[in-house]
């Protein structure tokens, strides 16, 4: 949290992002920071689809959304992934450090069935974000956007940049970039005073704080 704000870049950049009407998606919603700032930012003809299926998360998150009067939120308790099948979500105490991999963290675990973005997608015919901070998984769910997720249906992707979290899914800050390379994305650095973001070269390594 810097200056009272939890990431002021990317709050900075949704910001300047969202639009009255807009639909969004928060994946890795946690306790709603994030949904309820998007919630404000779409107004009450947006939608706000906040993805978060850790059960010492999800309470609070709903709590949240609620002291916040954010009615136009719909809350999903599954993790997505590459494929729509059963995945173990690792639960730590602090809810931000859950994960589908495992971690000297961990404290326990829980199966549950998977969606992925392409079939969440395949009815809905704009999203204007996503957002993507699910401690390392990425990769895998950009994966499975795959012909659903593209520039001209999501402007839009804020994503995590994780390197030890990536590498526990045998994932890399280039596997990441060149997936959404392939999907016609190209990366760009946000910066936390609000200034222009900076498009970043294939061969330019990002050094995250």
């Amino acid at each position: 949290m810097t200056g009272g704000m939890c990431e002021p870049a990317t709050a900075q950049a949704m910001a300047h992002i969202l639009r009255d009407g807009d639909y969004a998606l928060d994946v890795g919603a946690n306790i709603g920071f994030f949904s309820v700032l998007m919630s404000r930012l779409v107004g009450n003809t947006g939608r706000v689809y906040a993805f978060e299926p850790g059960v010492n998360n999800v309470s609070r998150l709903r709590a949240n959304l609620a002291c916040s009067v954010c009615d136009n939120v719909r809350v999903l308790e599954q993790p997505l992934w590459r494929k729509a099948e059963q995945v173990r979500l690792h639960l730590c105490l602090a809810g931000g450090r859950n994960s589908l991999a495992s971690d000297a963290e961990s404290r326990s675990s829980m199966c549950l069935p998977a969606l992925t973005l392409g079939i969440f997608l395949k009815d809905m015919r704009f999203s204007r974000l996503i957002k993507l901070d699910v401690e390392g998984a990425e990769q895998a769910i950009l994966e499975g956007g795959v012909g659903a997720v593209d520039p001209e249906r999501v402007p839009f992707i804020l994503c995590e940049l994780h390197e030890a979290a990536l590498q526990k899914f045998g994932h890399s800050q280039k596997s990441l970039r060149q997936a959404a390379a392939a999907m016609s994305y190209q990366t760009f650095a946000i910066a936390e005073d609000g200034s222009r973001p900076l498009l970043c070269p294939d061969s330019q390594v990002l050094r995250p704080r």
